[in-house]
């Protein structure tokens, strides 16, 4: 939006409900707006930002105008949706605070690099999950930190769902920024588990879509880190580490079985080389002796002869054979 739309997003809601501008008012909010948009927030938060300032000064009007002098006591377009989450914070009893932290960080989708945003949640999820990360926490509690947040326009209450009022809060209010910051990591990690978990119950369970190894292992460390610092499993979440725990167990028995069976395919097989490698040995040692024995036998009929020829009265034929004498 342009300067002239901005003046009329300002002008406009007041004039429809007969309230006035305090000359210079509309100036000082447009030049904070535009040094929140030199800041880096998205445009989807400038409004936000600027709605929620322009009814904190309404609230700090004398009459049926609404004053500089007033808006500087929300703290300004920067500080107005901290200013407002600071007071309703700090108006909840001490044992509710921790529950404002859990159910504040399940209404925020958590970015990779800080773009963070609102994150839809069912009532009943909401209740169940909070009341499941702060020990001793009772539906009733939950419900009545919902309503001091949404009676201040920071979250938004309907039947079946809460949200955070704007996607402004995440990124206006230090307290919240640093919920966030602190356990990001985790946050981001449970984040993609419960995708996970949400495709693999969608998809009828398919075992194709379970964790396993590495990333089974780094959902496992920080499932045994004992910080508190992130939200608990949902009953799906759950089910969903249970079965791909189970699968990886028996993928892990099925890989020993076929280790197993290589191993012993691998003995059989050097059995069989090592029996192939003797037979033939020994066949070459038995061919070897088999000649030896012959070479023996023509050396003894050899000798046989020899001797015979040398005998007395065996004379020679003219054809060379011998014949005994009378």
């Amino acid at each position: 939006m342009g300067p002239g739309e901005l003046r009329q997003a300002i002008t406009e809601p007041a004039a429809a409900e007969g309230l006035a501008l305090e000359p210079g008012l509309v100036e000082v909010l447009l030049r904070d707006l535009g040094a929140v948009g030199g800041t880096g927030t998205s445009e989807a938060a400038t409004l936000p930002l600027l709605s929620h300032a322009l009814r904190a000064t309404w609230q700090q009007r004398p009459d049926d105008t609404l004053t500089v002098a007033g808006y500087a006591r929300t703290g300004g377009v920067h500080e107005a949706v901290a200013a407002t989450a600071e007071r309703v914070h700090g108006q909840l009893p001490p044992e509710h605070q921790d529950i404002a932290r859990m159910l504040l960080l399940n209404l925020v989708h958590v970015g990779d690099a800080g773009d963070d945003t609102r994150n839809r949640t069912a009532r009943d999820d909401l209740i169940e999950l909070t009341t499941a990360g702060v020990p001793s926490t009772r539906a009733q509690d939950v419900t009545a930190d919902v309503e001091a947040f949404t009676g201040a326009r920071l979250l938004t209450a309907h039947a079946d769902h809460v949200e955070t009022g704007h996607e402004a809060l995440q990124w206006a209010w230090p307290r919240l920024r640093e919920w966030i910051d602190g356990p990001r990591a985790r946050l981001r990690l449970h984040q993609r588990l419960t995708e996970a978990a949400r495709i693999w119950h969608v998809e009828g369970r398919d075992t194709s879509l379970l964790l396993c190894g590495a990333r089974l292992a780094t959902v496992s460390d920080w499932l045994g880190e004992e910080t508190g610092a992130h939200p608990v499993l949902r009953p799906v979440e759950r089910e969903f580490l249970r079965a791909c725990r189970t699968y990886e167990e028996a993928e892990r028995r099925r890989s020993r079985r076929l280790w197993q069976l290589v191993a012993g395919l691998a003995v059989l097989l050097v059995i069989a080389l090592t029996s192939g490698l003797l037979v033939v040995e020994k066949s070459g040692e038995a061919q070897r002796g088999t000649a030896e024995a012959q070479k023996q036998e023509h050396r003894a009929l050899a000798a046989l002869l020899s001797s015979e020829a040398r005998r007395p009265g065996v004379r020679r034929r003219t054809d060379g054979s011998v014949r005994q004498g009378s």
